[in-house]
């Protein structure tokens, strides 16, 4: 409802309540009910990465701190279950060399790191999944388009099946669900990723990550390479004085935003030269790190507000 807009949301475990405040200045308060839920998916650990797709059959991604990405399917017959397939990071890059998919930068060390998953985007327009990990890398999931078109070819009459469902943008779902590229630059943990959709004025869909070394990469995320690395005016790519952690776009007035260790957040105009970054806000009132920045714009004037939890 455009009429009301939520502002800020807090959890309060003792009360096991959930209050928000409203764009019409009032204050709403849910409490957990145990049965309330529609369906209860059980993880193997502790989630770290949450992302889902709007399209049917309706797709769950969670990313856990042991590196694992699991993906869960809505079931065509009883809505409330889901299948699940899991994938090991560790498992599915000792083997993307010897894959037909384009070659990687040499992983970071990962062997050695944290592979616990940070952040997931899942980008409806390219149907990728984003994952944002420990070690240093950002991984690019995908369905397998070479099993798709075996199975098309194997199915009699296939081509047409394929294309009278086409509209539906779900046909190469039925394939498998693979780790297709590993975007490497960061040198330490990769903390948020924010996708810059296709304009008329790009010719690409873009992604922009942060992360504890302080920098700012930008992504051609269809090719899977890097434009640039935003480089400060002393000549360092450190983007902020302490860790950056998240991310965030808006699209309707090409801005990104990105939170940091150092108690701010800073606001720079997006273009697709990291060199035209321009600064356009810090805003500076937490007392404490700021752990996560959202952008949401206001259905009636178009403004942008930042919406920070620490």
């Amino acid at each position: 409802n455009n009429k009301y807009q939520l502002l800020l949301l807090q959890y309060v475990p003792e009360l096991q309540e959930v209050f928000c405040t409203t764009n019409r200045r009032t204050v709403m308060a849910w409490r957990y009910n145990s049965c309330a839920p529609v369906s209860t998916l059980q993880c193997k650990h502790i989630p770290e990465g949450l992302a889902y797709t709007g399209k049917s059959p309706i797709l769950i991604f969670t990313g856990d701190c042991e590196g694992r990405i699991t993906k869960w399917e809505q079931l065509q017959l009883n809505n409330f279950m889901y299948s699940s397939d899991s994938f090991n990071l560790q498992d599915m890059t000792r083997t993307l060399q010897f894959s037909n998919y384009d070659v990687i930068t040499p992983l970071n060390g990962s062997e050695k790191k944290s592979r616990s998953i940070n952040k997931m985007l899942f980008v409806e327009d390219l149907d990728i999944l984003v994952a944002a990990a420990d070690d240093c890398n950002i991984y690019i999931w995908g369905f397998d388009e070479q099993a798709m078109n075996e199975l098309r070819d194997s199915v009699p009459g296939g081509g047409d099946l394929f294309q009278t469902i086409e509209d539906d943008a779900v046909t190469n779902r039925v394939a498998g669900f693979t780790c297709k590229r590993v975007l490497n630059k960061h040198s330490q943990s990769v903390t948020g990723v924010a996708v810059i959709p296709r304009e008329s004025y790009m010719s690409t869909t873009h992604l922009i990550s942060c992360g504890a070394d302080r920098r700012l990469c930008l992504w051609n995320l269809q090719l899977g390479t890097l434009v640039g690395t935003y480089t400060n005016s002393s000549g360092s790519e450190a983007a902020s004085e302490e860790v950056i952690t998240d991310v965030a776009y808006g699209k309707s007035r090409k801005e990104f935003a990105y939170s940091s260790a150092d108690k701010l957040i800073y606001i720079r105009k997006f273009a697709t030269s990291v060199k035209s970054w321009k600064l356009l806000h810090v805003l500076q009132g937490h007392e404490s790190e700021v752990s996560h920045v959202s952008g949401t714009t206001c259905a009636r004037c178009g403004c942008r507000e930042v919406m920070t939890a620490l």
